[in-house]
């Protein structure tokens, strides 16, 4: 992998604590640009 690519990713369920903090962990990782997040109809906007 090139030392200045970001490997894209996108991440469902991001509306919860796990999600929200996963979203963190990519958002600060050198490794991954998070280009997409995603919830449930009923969990969207919160």
């Amino acid at each position: 992998m090139s030392l200045n690519r970001k490997i894209s990713v996108s991440v469902l369920g991001a509306t919860g604590m796990v999600g929200q903090n996963f979203i963190r962990l990519l958002e600060n990782h050198p490794w991954f640009h998070v280009v997409d997040v995603a919830a449930s109809s009923r969990s969207a906007g919160k």
